[in-house]
């Protein structure tokens, strides 16, 4: 063989292992867009090669037997202690916060509790606790107060999550020795405002009407397109609860459950319209009160005048056994009817004072909601009953939903059928007066697949898997995190919210700091849910709200957070403002997938669609530092983004408008890609435009 037949024989195996190493490393791409069953089929000699696309196409998710009320699609809550959030100190904040807060119509507070005693009291005692008519004031300037049209205009939340704004115990068995106020959730009565949350009654204790103030409350929350939310504990009562009830007769003791649950039977029209007995009430003909007027004065002739309303209006829900060992020296529910507590056996009703369930709070008596047989169960029945009764009077006077604390417990909470069964009371005469349904948010540790078939939205764990206090929580993490969040099927939201009441605020503990906080909280807005904020969090409120004793927001009186809070604000505001939007539509679908990288934890991915083909991707940035990561779409979630595996994209930007990668082949996406996202740089919006060959 010749040296030039040596050199073309070797040419030409060359070329035979080209064409072999080509065909092996274009197979994969050829199963991905163009095998026989998806994209290229081998055509005729004389016919052209047609691609047919590989990825699935998009479909719509299946809808569950239970779903939220509509109203919770761009449902943003901001929760606020109506003490707290606009209380001050007349020796803090600028000589004009100084002033008008020594001018502040407040109430003044005494440590009224026994057993203990507290060294911090002067101090506690200066500060200038909040009203209700706080948030009426015409302002949107966070320094000046926390009001309804800062919450609605300068933050954009469109619901108001009030912490319990009812009488509470502010004497007995307190927690720390310093909780001077007491907690909110201790609840004395659920049929009154708090009068000390309205000025009225602090300029005239004498002579006001503590709910008054609701009707102006409800009205400009209307006007400003807020809903309010009323918090409520029904697993318990505060100690030394007192009963009051509306001007309607007390339900029928020997229905059925079938005939409980058949509202248009039951209907009643005093229900419909409910008012508060009053003294005038005690000499009217209607429902049965005078005749347990009448009743209860031969039983207690005695009985002093302050006394009494309370007491007719109990008397009325007795059994026989319960008015003949009625104790007309007492005032309170626990002593007067023990039955609706729990007793020392949760699951039997208490039978006096001794008799109760032992429960981790000492400011509270648990009450009785185990279904029981017999006297049992009609106890039962007659609490469900009475907390009817409460969530229909304030949603007759337009509270919009309502927050469920503790919702359900083995030992002292209610289970997801008495849920069901309140709700649906709650809704049916909601309907009935042309409103709109209350949503129902539950706080739930025990049973939360069963409250999901029962509520609208859920606090199921988010703030602390977001928050990762005591661990850390990478891009991958977050990504299982979010995808947890889509566990109920649809049947109910998953609250997405860093900071509560209850827990220590989100830069506490976290290693985090405002900027990286607010990227956390925002990632949140991928995920099918109703968004929170605790007053403060949108300036970087850093210390926690101590909510049993009188306190502040001391970071609305800080100048370095005063001279920087509208841009804070506005950084929240900008993410809700397009969350909310119709062009935010597909972040709020319940379709979506978290997608990891291999070469990044710091950059979290998320595909969101609709089942119509229109989709986007969100990249978050956890640590706003230059970072770049490797990604692929898994073809399933290609199609539902509604990409073509034959046709070619590039990547935009949708509120920059800037391109964030070159036109490409829909399986360059599926395969591989990089995204780089610089320091400073914290979450990209983006979607997949068609682009010439």
């Amino acid at each position: 063989m010749t040296r030039t037949t040596r050199v073309a024989s070797s040419i030409a195996a060359s070329h035979r292992w080209l064409q072999r190493a080509v065909t092996g490393l274009l197979a994969p791409l050829l199963a991905l867009g163009c095998g026989e069953d998806s994209a290229r089929q081998a055509p005729p000699s004389d016919e052209p090669a047609v691609c047919r696309n590989s990825f699935p196409a998009p479909t719509l998710l299946a809808e569950p037997a239970h779903t939220p009320t509509a109203a919770t699609d761009g449902l943003l809550l901001y929760e606020l202690q109506l003490r707290s959030a606009n209380a001050c100190d007349p020796l803090l904040g600028t000589p004009e916060q100084r002033q008008a807060c020594a001018a502040k119509p407040a109430p003044e507070v005494r440590y009224l509790a026994t057993d203990s005693s507290c060294a911090a009291l002067a101090d506690l005692e200066r500060i200038r606790l909040g009203t209700i008519d706080d948030l009426l004031e015409p302002t949107d300037d966070p320094t000046l107060g926390i009001t309804l049209r800062y919450i609605s205009e300068q933050v954009g939340a469109n619901a108001v999550w009030l912490m319990p704004p009812f009488p509470n115990n502010r004497s007995e068995q307190l927690p720390e020795p310093c909780d001077n106020i007491g907690s909110p959730y201790a609840v004395t009565d659920y049929f009154h405002l708090d009068p000390g949350l309205s000025r009225a009654c602090i300029s005239d204790p004498s002579a006001c009407d503590p709910n008054a103030i609701v009707e102006p409350l409800v009205d400009q929350a209307a006007a400003l397109d807020l809903r309010l939310f009323l918090d409520v504990a029904f697993n318990h009562f505060g100690r030394n609860y007192r009963f009051y009830d509306v001007d309607a007769a007390p339900p029928e003791p020997g229905l059925t459950e079938e005939q409980r649950w058949d509202f248009e039977a039951t209907f009643d029209t005093a229900l419909l319209t409910p008012s508060l007995l009053t003294a005038a009430s005690l000499n009217g003909s209607g429902s049965g009160i005078a005749q347990a007027a009448s009743d209860l004065a031969l039983r207690c002739p005695e009985l002093p005048q302050e006394q009494r309303l309370s007491a007719v209006a109990l008397w009325r829900w007795l059994t026989p056994a319960e008015r003949a060992s009625f104790d007309c020296s007492a005032n309170t529910l626990e002593r007067l009817a023990p039955s609706f507590y729990a007793g020392a056996d949760p699951a039997r009703p208490s039978t006096g004072p001794s008799d109760t369930y032992s429960g981790p709070w000492r400011d509270v008596r648990f009450l009785f909601h185990h279904a029981g047989q017999g006297s049992d169960r009609a106890a039962s029945i007659r609490l469900r009953e009475y907390l009817f009764r409460i969530l229909n009077f304030w949603t007759a006077r337009g509270i919009s939903g309502f927050r469920l604390d503790h919702a359900t417990d083995e030992a002292n909470g209610l289970s997801p059928e008495v849920w069901r069964y309140l709700i649906a009371k709650t809704r049916f005469y909601a309907e009935r007066r042309g409103q709109r349904p209350p949503i129902f948010l539950a706080e739930e540790f025990s049973d939360p697949d069963g409250m999901a078939s029962v509520a609208d939205l859920l606090t199921e764990g988010y703030l602390f898997d977001a928050t990762a206090r005591g661990r850390s929580i990478d891009g991958n993490g977050f990504a299982a995190m979010l995808s947890k969040t889509a566990r109920f099927g649809g049947q109910a939201r998953v609250l997405t919210h860093l900071e509560n009441h209850d827990e220590l605020r989100l830069t506490d503990g976290t290693g985090l700091d405002f900027d990286t906080g607010r990227v956390r909280w925002a990632a949140g807005l991928a995920a099918w849910s109703a968004p929170m904020l605790l007053a403060g969090q949108e300036w970087g409120e850093s210390e926690r709200l101590p909510f049993r004793r009188s306190s502040l927001l001391p970071g609305r009186f800080d100048p370095a957070l005063m001279a920087e809070w509208q841009q804070r604000v506005a950084s929240y505001r900008d993410y809700i403002t397009h969350w909310r939007s119709p062009a935010g539509a597909p972040l709020r679908s319940r379709a979506m997938r978290a997608i990891t990288s291999a070469t990044s934890t710091q950059l979290l991915l998320v595909a969101k669609w609709d089942g119509a083909g229109n989709g986007l991707l969100l990249l978050h940035n956890l640590q706003r530092q230059t970072a770049s990561g490797q990604f692929a779409l898994p073809p399933d979630v290609a199609g539902q983004l509604g990409l073509d595996s034959c046709a070619r994209y590039r990547l935009v930007s949708i509120r920059r408008d800037r391109e964030l990668l070159s036109c490409r082949p829909a399986s360059d996406f599926a395969r591989a890609f990089t995204l780089l996202m610089p320091a400073g740089e914290e979450r990209w919006l983006a979607r997949f435009e068609p682009c010439d060959p």
